[in-house]
């Protein structure tokens, strides 16, 4: 499917700030956004280049995969553009989520 994406943004948990600081998340974000091509303004990306650019982003963020977090993405229409041509503009938040250990029972 392709998405016609007019926004990417992130969201990131409070609790995080001891793993990750936000000038790293900035620098990713900077060089992330910087590779894409760019058409008219708007960036035409393919389920499969929106997942490379998750795990891109995840790459940067924890290289060694040795952080406890978890990062996932969801797209959301667009509700601010009105479309005349049918197409669907999206917009994608790649969030930053701690994951919580899960606690043994001791019997």
């Amino acid at each position: 499917m392709l998405h016609r994406v007019t926004k990417i943004g992130f969201a990131m948990q409070k609790k995080l700030s001891a793993f990750i600081l936000p000038q790293t998340v900035q620098y990713a974000r900077d060089r992330i956004l910087y590779e894409f091509p760019s058409s008219n303004g708007y960036e035409n990306l393919t389920d499969k280049q929106i997942e490379n650019l998750v795990k891109k982003f995840q790459r940067i963020i924890d290289f060694y995969n040795e952080l406890p977090i978890e990062i996932t993405y969801k797209i959301y229409p667009d509700k601010e553009e009105l479309i005349n041509d049918g197409n669907t503009y999206e917009y994608i938040i790649i969030e930053i989520k701690y994951k919580e250990k899960s606690r043994k029972k001791h019997d």
